[in-house]
């Protein structure tokens, strides 16, 4: 499984890889990507763009995209 990073509305797929390992056996269990983010620009994309989405919805709504995620 490859884990990646979404950012300002795209999916990051590039950077170096590092394999996730199980504290158990000590196998790879996931690939993870160390992508160069641009945290400047996520903040600016959260205040513009996820900021207003997220207060047009309803408690209720906003709870359901958080069940949705977990």
């Amino acid at each position: 499984m490859k884990v990646q990073s979404y950012s300002k509305g795209q999916w990051i797929e590039d950077g170096k890889e590092t394999n996730l390992v199980s504290a158990v056996t000590g196998d790879p269990v996931a690939q993870l990507v160390e992508a160069d983010l641009d945290y400047k620009g996520m903040c600016e994309y959260a205040r513009q763009k996820a900021g207003p989405q997220l207060r047009s919805m309803s408690i209720h709504e906003r709870a359901f995209k958080i069940k949705f995620l977990a």
